[in-house]
């Protein structure tokens, strides 16, 4: 997943110069829309997250990753760095790209470390925007949390429409007898 991003990104220099000039500047009002624009571009095309819309990327990805690169940005001023390379950004975003894809799998999927280190693996010093990215995705959408449902002859059915937002967690499902627990998509 790490290798398709950074091939994305190859094409993107032109938008990764605007967004390095745009956070030396301070102009933050810039940053965050490129950073969805971008984010749209490199993730289009991946099948984990390319339904997903530019304002829902600007909330979980552009927002969360305009944090992480004002403090990187503030960290290479102290180290009187004029302006970042460019090599060096496209490498911190391609990071909070992966760090993205692998919250939003983690969001929908019980995630083995075998299949972390597959998408790219938790990185320590991300631990924060990970978080950030987590929150954002909670937010989005009813949730419905059901601690057991239970049948003995009668059935429970849960229809959600493709493009819904909600979400349902049900810890424990027990079907005994002809009873059944149906959930349409």
């Amino acid at each position: 997943m790490g290798q398709e991003i950074r091939q994305r990104l190859e094409n993107c220099e032109k938008e990764i110069e605007e967004i390095g000039s745009s956070l030396i500047a301070g102009k933050r009002h810039e940053v965050v829309p490129a950073l969805a624009g971008l984010a749209v571009s490199v993730f289009s095309g991946l099948p984990v997250v390319g339904g997903l819309t530019k304002a829902a990327l600007t909330e979980v990805f552009a927002a969360p990753a305009n944090e992480v690169l004002d403090q990187q940005i503030a960290e290479w001023r102290q180290e009187q760095k004029v302006s970042a390379p460019l090599s060096e950004l496209k490498d911190w975003i391609e990071a909070l790209m992966g760090q993205v894809v692998l919250q939003l799998v983690r969001s929908q999927h019980n995630v083995s470390e075998d299949l972390a280190k597959r998408l790219g693996g938790a990185r320590d010093d991300l631990a924060g925007f990970r978080n950030d990215v987590t929150a954002a995705i909670g937010s989005g959408g009813t949730l419905v949390e059901v601690d057991e449902i239970t049948n003995e002859d009668q059935a429970t059915v849960f229809e959600i429409s493709g493009s819904a937002r909600s979400r349902i967690f049900v810890k424990k499902i027990a079907n005994t007898g002809r009873g059944s627990t149906v959930f349409k998509l």
